[in-house]
């Protein structure tokens, strides 16, 4: 692998932008919409709780299914995660930083005085954004995180779950 290949593979491309748009807008929409057990969340300190659709295991086996129908059709190539891989890696990374540094923004701008929304700032901005402002912050009543019942939003698990564990996890799997 020479470093011209290397250097043209890690710069996103719009086919990566569109791949992991499509993706992200899948979820958005499986999760809201797919039938699934809602439960309550963990007691918030203020007492409220937030309830969630368990639809997990129904979205992936819904993607996979579509994802394999598109394959077969020749709408999508099969191997077009893996053709695109460091693509995709850069991509997600700066997506990563972009909707890092808006949930920073909202969160400084935020008003709202629930346990789940109220910002806790330090006044540290490294800390800030690294460990996030808010607790559960939503986009259009969508939940942005299912991860950590007690840490805040910010780069530290947007970058781990949208990154991290996708891209390290895998390499094992070559």
């Amino acid at each position: 692998m020479d470093l011209g290949f290397l250097l043209h593979a890690i710069i996103p491309s719009v086919d990566s932008a569109a791949i992991l748009i499509t993706f992200l807008t899948y979820l958005a929409i499986a999760g809201s919409i797919l039938p699934g057990k809602v439960v309550p969340g963990a007691v918030l300190q203020d007492g409220t709780r937030l309830h969630y659709r368990c639809n997990g295991l129904f979205a992936l086996t819904l993607l996979v299914a579509l994802l394999g129908f598109g394959a077969y059709m020749n709408f999508i190539s099969a191997t077009v995660i893996s053709d695109r891989g460091f693509e995709l890696l850069s991509t997600t990374f700066i997506f990563s930083v972009l909707v890092t540094s808006a949930l920073y923004v909202a969160g400084c701008r935020s008003r709202n005085k629930s346990s789940s929304l109220k910002p806790h700032v330090t006044g540290n901005l490294i800390h800030d954004w690294w460990f996030g402002i808010q607790l559960n912050p939503q986009f259009m009543a969508i939940d942005l995180k299912w991860d950590i019942i007690a840490e805040r939003l910010g780069f530290m698990l947007v970058f781990g779950d949208l990154v991290w564990i996708p891209f390290t996890f895998s390499i094992q799997a070559r």
